[in-house]
């Protein structure tokens, strides 16, 4: 039985996860006849395709950090933030049309993110959860829900709204963001299971590639810089 809340994301496909890290060292302690050969052959080709894209994305995240045009301090006024905004329209267009389109895609980003989050989510599997485990399920496709829509219109609010919802968007991030770690450790579990591991190296396969994510990604680094603003903010850096 799978979960079907009355959420509206324009999602279509259910998505596999989008992090990876290497293969768990070692081989299945479990019976491998429990698994056909060219599941546990396909699954662990999977998680080469998903290392390769992992190294990939992490290379692509060193140039975006440093295109990212110096602003005012995020604690300035809001007035002088947008001084400094109008000052670069006038003094020089180009780059300020450069910086609206980069914080426009980053906008287009942050909901494609919302959406195949959501997605994943949407189509998975409940039938093994408990009251509690269908119940965060359900929240967190409630909030990732309201913050996919709310990130979407906070850009043509008034500022007074804008600054309102931006809140709201925070709290639903923090709630979140503990949620959707939980959710890919689960994940990570049920990969070792489906590749042959006993519950105990499933937990550590999961261990494991939570490791490698941490440490291959730019996640942490990234918490609490919004970039240009965030969802619909002035520019801003740390």
């Amino acid at each position: 039985m799978q979960n079907r809340s009355a959420v509206p994301i324009a999602a279509g496909v259910a998505v596999w996860l989008a992090t990876a890290g290497a293969a768990f060292p070692g081989e299945p302690v479990s019976d491998e006849s429990a698994v056909p050969q060219n599941e546990l052959l396909g699954l662990r080709q999977r998680i080469r395709e998903l290392e390769d894209e992992l190294a990939r994305r992490a290379a692509a995240a060193v140039p975006v950090a440093s295109a990212i045009p110096s602003g005012p301090e995020r604690r300035e006024p809001a007035r002088e933030r947008r001084n400094w905004m109008e000052e670069l329209r006038k003094n020089d267009p180009a780059g300020y049309e450069e910086l609206q389109k980069r914080r426009e895609q980053a906008r287009k980003d942050v909901q494609d993110s919302l959406a195949r989050k959501a997605a994943y989510l949407l189509y998975r599997d409940t039938s093994d959860m408990s009251e509690e485990e269908q119940a965060r399920h359900t929240l967190m496709l409630n909030l990732l829900s309201e913050t996919w829509s709310l990130s979407r219109q906070i850009a043509e609010l008034p500022r007074e709204q804008r600054r309102e919802v931006s809140r709201t968007l925070r709290e639903n991030i923090r709630q979140l963001e503990p949620m959707l770690d939980e959710e890919r450790d689960r994940a990570f579990y049920t990969v070792g299971r489906d590749l042959g591991y006993g519950e105990e190296e499933s937990l550590q396969f999961a261990e494991h590639m939570d490791a490698l994510v941490e440490i291959t990604t730019l996640r942490d680094l990234y918490r609490g810089l919004r970039f240009g603003g965030g969802f619909g903010g002035p520019p801003a850096t740390r």
